[in-house]
């Protein structure tokens, strides 16, 4: 992708508290209404003021006609895929504030004065914790991509321009502002707004050389400063201050004359007692100004009574419009309806409120406590088709992963968030049995996730990495779980299925709202959203289920044919039916027990071929000398050691179908979908394979592998075949998940039961 199709995404997300709770679902169903009674007037002034985007109140815009502005980027959204995404959210915030205002109506007339005294307790114990002590700073670069651009023309500053392309643009100059023509704003918009708008392509590599030679200005002042992205960043100067004899605004603006002399552009700068004040106060004096703002609480107080709450970093657009509607237009507002913001917002969103009014933020620039997440996304021209789409995880997916180097960091947890050309947000998230931080890996569980969206055109995509630890952590904790028996628990004390890392992967992508379905293949009740729901009915419709349905409805338009080519079988004594009682009518079950060393693949087998009175092939049987040599060695194997083990388990398997036409019960370990995917590659007349994933935490697999005698399989291979671990997915792969806990006669018939209630066995 090269640089004028790319951009950051910051142009086009907005933070805003409350912009989640306002996503009302029925809201984005199909509706039938007359679209020319859509929108009041009113409506339409919220749909106008919402279109015109997320930088309305950016530096620059202060003269501007905002609703001559605002009509025309109404008019010219009208009929786009994006009007009608923003139609449907701003209905959807209507909506929900009507409801919130009929709650005021219920609530405003009582006796809140119990009520009252519970937030201002609130706000004395918020006060109690205010720290003036700290000076920081705030740097954020003017108008950053089109300044860069102007060094190298001149010109431009004399003429209207913009950094972007038709699609979207990233900033503009202060020139243009003055038309309207701002960041996050389509250009072929802006040059509705603007005819002689000059639009530059992007050039990444200029913009990072610039940011460079800043920061390193920064690091002078503080080493630990904090970059918010190429054209900001926060520090705290407290330590320098003591240490000179200069004031904050005299540091400042030294600060910013190095900034202007090494590199030839202009910054904006606020200086505050915390990083929240200090955010907006570099919005006062912009362009090429500053704004200090004393450690003084009476100066805070005077400073915030007046202060919009839309100026405070977190409040967007739904959030205004909500606030506006309970009468809070400013900070001092908050105090004012205090008592109805606690009777009608969350805790969390109240608290925000009362430190707003307050002038009340973050006074450290690093957070204690372990880092959640990392990630990268990145907007671009509209891609929909699975090689570009493969392709941008693969950018995504190296991006980050220098970033997770860099901050010595590795994760669990792999989400993606995909912005459709029609504007709707999408995300999807699976959590890992163990840590990965290389892009193939990160690559790869991405591609999963994405592979269930298709068909998609996409116009922003993102990919994080959460539940994140460092990455030597794992290492040395490991090697004590698998050398110092001390550290091994009861197995009952840690084995809980219903909260295990392969339920909390199932759960990661279904929310806790959506309601249990039935599926009317397998008869399975299951917590999934619609599209992951049809995924499974997909799946189904692959199976043994329907496959046997149609083949009968087949044999009974050929009866007497079938009949002569089915094998000749009776029931058992007992009246159940064995393996070798299916006729060639229907695929033949093959159960394939998976899971790491340690988990009693054998055992279980062994108790399922009793039961079911089948076939039984080891899969580690057919390891290869140089195989079993190796691993014996203690060194695990690879991908090219694995392919022609797992080929020739595939084509036992064929041959035992084709000749016996019998189930039949196989160990193989499978670790990785792509290893299951040979094992399941059987002709569909022939067999249907269900894994059998037999499950376990780390310490009791190593406590098993420890006590076992002979195997050549080595306790300390367990790491990397954990590493390696791939947990099946119910949702897209035929598999049955058994805690190994209970005795393997037990896990057994769990799974043979389990198998007869999906009918895959009868």
């Amino acid at each position: 992708m090269s640089d004028n199709e790319e951009y950051s995404s910051q142009i086009v997300e907005e933070e805003d508290m409350f912009d989640d709770l306002f996503n009302d679902p029925e809201a984005n169903e199909h509706e039938h209404t007359d679209p020319s009674m859509l929108l009041n007037d009113q409506s339409t002034d919220t749909l106008r003021s919402r279109i015109a985007g997320p930088s309305a109140h950016k530096a620059g815009l202060e003269s501007v006609d905002k609703d001559h502005v605002n009509r025309i980027i109404y008019e010219a959204s009208k009929g786009s895929p994006f009007f009608e995404h923003e139609r449907k959210k701003d209905k959807a915030v209507t909506k929900r504030i009507e409801a919130m205002l009929a709650q005021y109506e219920a609530i405003r007339h009582t006796d809140l004065f119990l009520d009252t005294n519970i937030v201002d307790r609130m706000i004395q114990h918020m006060e109690s914790q205010r720290d003036l002590s700290r000076c920081f700073c705030h740097v954020d670069m003017d108008a950053f991509y089109a300044s860069v651009e102007e060094l190298e023309q001149p010109e431009l500053k004399q003429v209207p321009m913009a950094v972007g392309s038709t699609a979207m643009l990233c900033t503009s100059n202060y020139v243009a502002r003055k038309y309207g023509v701002r960041s996050a704003m389509p250009g072929y918009i802006a040059l509705k707004l603007c005819p002689s708008l000059k639009i530059i392509p992007l050039h990444f590599a200029k913009y990072r050389a610039a940011s460079a030679k800043v920061r390193a200005i920064f690091s002078k002042y503080d080493p630990d400063f904090v970059p918010v992205s190429l054209d900001e960043a926060y520090l705290d100067l407290t330590n320098y201050l003591a240490q000179s004899e200069m004031s904050p605004p005299e540091l400042v603006q030294k600060i910013r004359d190095e900034i202007t002399e090494a590199t030839g552009l202009t910054a904006s700068a606020g200086i505050a007692p915390n990083r929240m004040l200090a955010k907006v106060c570099s919005d006062i004096q912009k362009p090429n100004g500053q704004y200090y703002l004393p450690n003084d609480r009476e100066e805070i107080m005077a400073f915030v009574k007046c202060l919009p709450i839309r100026k405070i970093s977190g409040v967007g657009r739904v959030t205004e419009r909500v606030l506006e509607a309970l009468n809070v237009k400013t900070c001092g507002d908050v105090y004012e309806q205090r008592t109805i913001l606690y009777k009608l917002l969350s805790p969390i969103s109240l608290k925000f409120m009362l430190r707003c009014y307050l002038g009340l933020g973050s006074t450290k620039l690093h957070v204690e406590s372990p880092r959640k997440s990392i990630g990268v996304e990145r907007t671009f021209r509209a891609i929909s088709t699975p090689a570009e789409l493969y392709q941008k995880v693969e950018e995504l997916a190296e991006l980050l992963a220098k970033d997770l180097a860099n901050a010595n960091l590795k994760g669990k947890t792999v989400g993606i968030k995909l912005k459709l050309t029609s504007f709707e947000l999408r995300t999807r998230a699976k959590t890992l049995p163990n840590y990965i931080y290389a892009a193939t890996d990160i690559a790869r569980v991405a591609k999963e996730l994405i592979a269930k969206e298709m068909p998609v055109s996409l116009r922003l995509m993102g990919v994080r990495l959460t539940s994140l630890q460092a990455a030597s952590q794992d290492d040395e904790s490991v090697k004590k779980i698998l050398k110092n028996t001390k550290y091994f628990l009861p197995a009952a004390a840690i084995a809980q299925p219903e909260n295990s890392p392969a339920n909390e992967a199932m759960r990661d992508e279904a929310s806790p709202d959506i309601p249990s379905v039935t599926c009317p293949i397998c008869n399975r009740e299951m917590r999934l959203n619609n599209v992951d729901f049809n995924l499974h009915i997909d799946d189904c419709l692959s199976k043994v289920e329907v496959r046997t349905i149609l083949q009968n409805e087949t044999d009974n338009q050929g009866l007497q044919s079938t009949n002569r080519n089915t094998v000749n079988a009776r029931p058992s004594s007992s009246g159940k039916r064995t393996g070798a009682d299916h006729g060639r009518s229907s695929p033949m079950p093959i159960f394939i027990v998976m899971g790491t060393a340690g988990c009693g693949k054998t055992s279980v087998a062994e108790e399922m071929q009793k039961i079911l009175q089948c076939d039984y092939l080891e899969g580690d049987s057919l390891h290869p000398q140089a195989n079993v040599d190796k691993m014996a060695s203690g060194h695990p194997l690879t991908d090219d050691d694995r392919w022609p083990w797992l080929r020739l388990i595939r084509e036992k398997l064929v041959q035992q179908a084709s000749e016996h036409h019998a189930i039949a019960v196989v160990t193989c370990s499978a670790l990785r979908k792509a290893y299951r995917d040979i094992l399941s590659d059987i002709p569909s007349e022939l067999g249907s394979v269900t894994f059998c994933y037999l499950k376990g935490s780390p310490t009791l697999l190593a406590e098993r592998i420890a006590a076992r005698q002979g195997h050549f399989m080595k306790p300390g291979m367990l790491r990397s075949q954990l590493d390696t671990l791939e947990e099946p997915d119910p949702r897209v792969e035929n598999v049955i998940v058994a805690d190994i806990t209970p005795e393997p006669p037990v896990i057994a018939q769990q799974i043979v039961n389990e198998a007869r209630s999906r009918g895959i066995l009868p």
